[in-house]
């Protein structure tokens, strides 16, 4: 069982919310599957999870079927793994604002 998000609001520690998203999971997603957009569904942006799906099935059929694109393949990767890392570096509070109740 997942362990319970605390959130600090006003410099203070409330009760957990039940719905909270980790940044240590949106972090993993982002760094193991990062490439497919997992990170992004599984915080809620399913529009932009579509896209980088798409984009990286057309990234993967350049790289298989014309023998180019592997350099844009190693950036895809790259951009997935800085989203991770801007995952961990925003502060709870933000996080919890952003990606949780989406303001």
């Amino acid at each position: 069982m997942p362990s319970p998000v605390f959130v600090a609001v006003n410099n203070q520690v409330q009760a957990p919310m039940p719905n909270a998203k980790s940044k240590g999971a949106a972090f993993a997603f982002a760094f193991f599957l990062g490439y497919l957009g997992i990170d992004r569904f599984y915080l809620g942006k399913a529009g932009s999870g579509l896209f980088i799906l798409f984009f990286s099935f057309l990234v993967d059929a350049s790289v298989f079927l014309f023998g180019i694109g592997l350099i844009a393949s190693v950036m895809w990767d790259l951009f997935a793994l800085g989203r991770g890392i801007y995952y961990l570096c925003l502060s709870d509070d933000k996080f919890y604002h952003k990606y949780t109740l989406g303001y």
